[in-house]
C-alpha cells in the first residue's frame, strides 16, 4: 500500500524574485501476501555472515513443510522465524521530501532560476520472479529421476510411469514431498529502504534580441538506496579456479548465489546545458540545445548495470568496486528542431500580389525538422577465460594500446590486441584482487546521429477551409546508425578475419529511412 501527502505554494518575495516552497511525504509498506505465503531469508552481517533467519508470516507457517527442511535449517544456523505480520520486513517511515526552488529577475532581459528537490521512487515492480514468494514451501519443484538413459522410467509406486500414473500416485501439493537439499532460498532486505533522487539545477537565461534568448546551467542528479539485484549465499574471498564453492558458502545445504535483492545502489549525474532559442520572426523558429554530461553507478539489473556484481560480498571491494559508468551515458548530446514558413505567397512577405493559381504551386509551403546527434555509448568486454571459481572479471587495456586502433569498423569495432585477460587466482582468499580485472565500462560503442524532415503545403479554399499536404521523411538520410559491438570474451583469438565476432556490430539502432504522405482538411 501507498500514501503520500504534500504541501507546495508559491510566494513573490519582491516584484523580481518569486520562491517555490514545497514539503511531501510517501509512505509504502512492504510486500505482503494476504495468506502470508512467502518466505525471507536474512543472512547476518548484511548478506554474507554465516548464520541467518528465515522470515515467514505466522499465517505461511502453516502450511506443511518437510520435516528435513526445517532440519537442513538448523544445520544450516538458519533460525526459523514466524512473524505476526503479513510483511517480512520494515517500512520506512520518515520519507520527507522537500523541495525549493526561485526565479530572480536580475534585469528586464536577464533572469537566474534554480532548484534543489527530493523524489522518493515507489518499490519496483519486479513482478514474480525474483520473488520472495518463491521461497519454499509456496514454490517448488517435485523431481523424479531415472536411473539411467535406457531403463524404463518407474514412478514412485514402482510402476512403469506414465504422465497419468505419476500425477495419480503422488501428492503434487504437499511440500513434505521435496527433498530440500539444494533449494533456492531467495531474500529481501530486511530494513528495505526507500529509493530516492536528490535533483538540483541553476540556469541564466538572457534575451538579447527581441526574439531570441541563451540559456546556460546546470543539473544535477544524485539517487540513493537504489533497488538492487545480487546475490547472497556466496563467497567472499578469492577462490582459484576450481575449487569448489560449497566449502566456502555460509549455508552449503542451500543453493549458492540465491536472489538477494537490496536497496544499497547509488548513482550520480552531472552536466552542463546549454540552449539557444529562437522565436517565430520572419516565419522561422528553432530551438537548439546541447548537454555535457557524466552518469555513474553501480546498480546492477534494474537500471544501468545489465549484469552481475563481480564480488559483492569480497570485503574492500563488493559493489563499489562496480561503480562505473551507466550503460546510458551519453557525452555529448546535440539536439536541433525548427520551423520554417517559406515567405513566398499571398500570405507570406514575398509576391503577395500573384494570382491564386500561381500561389496554389508557390505559395504556403513550410518544412520542420529535427536533428539529433549523441555520442557513444560504453559497454564492459567480459575476460575471455574465467579467472576464479565465482566472482565475475573484466577484461584489462594493456598499457600503451589503443583500443580503437583498428579503426572502429564493423567487422571488429576494438583493437583485440588492446586487451588482455587478467591472471587467474593462485591461492583461497589472496589479498590480491587483480583477477577481477578491470573496469566495468572500458569502451565505447558508435555515435548516432539522425535527420527527421517534413515539408508541408497549404492550399487556402473558400470560407475558411484549407487543405494540407504532408510528405514526412524519418531517418532522411537514410543511414545506418549501428549498435553495441559484441563484448564476450574473444579477443584472445588471433583468426584475422575475426571468425568468432568479437566486438563485431550485428544491429542496428534505427530503421531505414521511412517516408509517409498524408492529406488534411481543416474546415
Amino acid at each position: 500500500y501507498y500514501s503520500g501527502i504534500y504541501f507546495q505554494d508559491d510566494w513573490k518575495l519582491t516584484p523580481t524574485l518569486t520562491v517555490n516552497l514545497g514539503l511531501r511525504w510517501d509512505h509504502f509498506t512492504p510486500y505482503a501476501e494476504i495468506n502470508g505465503r512467502q518466505a525471507n531469508l536474512i543472512q547476518s552481517d548484511g548478506g554474507n555472515g554465516s548464520t541467518g533467519t528465515l522470515y515467514i508470516p505466522k499465517k505461511g507457517c502453516s502450511v506443511p513443510r518437510a520435516a528435513s527442511f526445517d532440519a537442513l535449517l538448523s544445520a544450516n544456523k538458519i533460525t526459523l522465524d514466524c512473524t505476526s505480520s503479513l510483511a517480512t520486513g520494515n517500512a520506512q517511515s520518515k520519507n520527507f521530501a522537500p523541495r525549493i526552488g526561485f526565479a530572480n529577475r536580475i534585469t528586464p532581459l536577464w533572469v537566474v532560476r534554480g532548484g534543489y528537490g527530493i523524489a522518493y521512487g515507489a518499490l519496483a515492480n519486479i513482478g514474480f520472479g525474483p520473488n520472495i514468494g518463491n521461497n519454499y514451501p509456496f514454490a517448488y519443484v517435485n523431481s523424479f529421476n531415472s536411473v539411467n538413459s535406457y531403463t524404463p522410467f518407474l514412478d514412485p509406486t514402482g510402476n512403469t510411469a506414465t504422465f497419468e500414473k505419476s500425477l495419480a500416485s503422488i501428492n503434487v501439493q504437499d511440500p513434505a514431498e521435496v527433498t530440500p537439499t539444494g533449494l533456492q532460498l531467495q531474500g529481501r532486505q530486511y530494513d528495505f529502504q526507500t529509493p530516492y533522487t536528490q535533483t538540483f539545477n541553476l540556469f541564466t537565461q538572457y534575451q538579447f534580441t527581441h526574439g531570441d534568448s541563451i540559456q546556460v546551467g546546470y543539473v544535477g542528479v544524485v539517487g540513493r538506496h537504489l533497488a538492487n539485484l545480487g546475490t547472497h549465499n556466496a563467497t567472499s574471498q578469492i577462490l582459484p579456479v576450481g575449487t569448489n564453492i560449497y566449502e566456502h558458502i555460509p549455508f552449503p545445504g542451500f543453493a549458492p548465489n540465491s536472489n538477494y535483492q537490496t536497496t544499497n545502489g547509488t548513482s550520480s549525474y552531472n552536466s552542463m546545458q546549454l540552449t539557444y532559442e529562437h522565436r517565430l520572426s520572419a516565419g522561422l523558429n528553432l530551438l537548439a540545445n546541447y548537454t555535457y554530461s557524466k552518469c555513474m553507478t553501480n546498480q546492477a539489473f534494474y537500471a544501468s548495470l545489465d549484469q552481475s556484481y563481480r564480488a559483492q560480498w569480497l570485503p574492500g571491494f563488493g559493489i563499489k568496486g562496480d561503480y562505473a559508468l551507466c550503460d546510458t551515458d551519453t557525452t555529448n548530446v546535440v539536439h536541433i528542431a525548427g520551423q520554417y514558413q517559406l515567405p513566398i505567397g499571398r500570405s507570406g512577405i514575398y509576391l503577395k500580389d500573384i494570382n491564386r493559381a500561381v500561389d496554389a504551386v508557390i505559395g504556403g509551403w513550410a518544412a520542420n525538422y529535427i536533428y539529433t546527434f549523441q555520442s557513444g555509448n560504453p559497454f564492459p568486454i567480459y575476460c575471455a577465460n574465467p579467472t576464479t571459481a565465482n566472482f565475475g572479471c573484466y577484461a584489462n587495456v594493456v598499457p600503451n594500446q589503443n583500443l580503437y586502433a583498428g579503426g572502429r569498423k564493423q567487422q571488429e569495432w576494438l583493437n583485440p590486441q588492446a586487451l588482455a585477460n587478467p591472471p587467474q587466482a593462485t591461492t583461497i582468499g589472496q589479498a590480491d584482487y587483480s583477477p577481477l580485472g578491470g573496469s566495468p565500462m572500458m569502451a565505447r560503442g558508435p555515435h548516432f546521429n539522425n535527420l527527421d524532415f517534413s515539408l508541408f503545403k497549404s492550399f487556402t479554399l473558400p470560407r475558411e477551409t484549407r487543405l494540407e499536404f504532408r510528405a514526412e521523411a524519418f531517418n532522411l538520410t537514410n543511414t545506418p546508425q549501428f549498435g553495441q559491438p559484441g563484448n564476450t570474451g574473444g579477443f584472445l583469438n588471433t583468426d584475422s578475419n575475426n571468425s568468432n565476432g568479437f566486438s563485431q556490430i550485428t544491429s542496428l539502432r534505427n530503421n531505414p529511412r521511412l517516408m509517409q504522405f498524408a492529406l488534411k482538411l481543416y474546415y
